[in-house]
């Protein structure tokens, strides 16, 4: 991509810097509670060693963090996802906005050929 595009698109964008940052911060949550899942999997499956000798004790911790860990993750990616849409809704309408002002200023000359 040519750098003159991608500083019109920056442009673009660039109102909008905050809702940029909560979808970064967002994305960087979802990824990190789904990452942390199949680590707390791991640590129960550390703790069935063998038949009749599993430490049930910490095994219902352990699933409370699973819970949290994924109901993390899914408000994070819903949170993305309103961001990522809000962000989209709103250049695609401040583009419609500025080719609606071009076509008013236009002669209507232009517009008939």
């Amino acid at each position: 991509m040519k750098k003159k595009t991608l500083s019109r698109i920056l442009g673009y964008v660039r109102p909008y810097w905050l809702l940029v940052v909560l979808s970064l911060l967002c994305a960087a949550a979802s990824a990190g509670a789904q990452l942390l899942i199949p680590i707390f999997t791991g640590d129960v499956l550390d703790l069935l060693i063998g038949p009749g000798n599993v430490i049930w004790e910490e095994i219902p911790r352990l699933i409370a963090y699973i819970a949290a860990a994924a109901l993390l993750a899914a408000i994070a990616q819903q949170a993305l996802s309103m961001c990522n849409n809000r962000i989209t809704f709103s250049i695609c309408k401040d583009l419609r906005n500025q080719v609606s002002e071009k076509l008013q200023k236009l002669p209507l000359s232009y517009l008939d050929t």
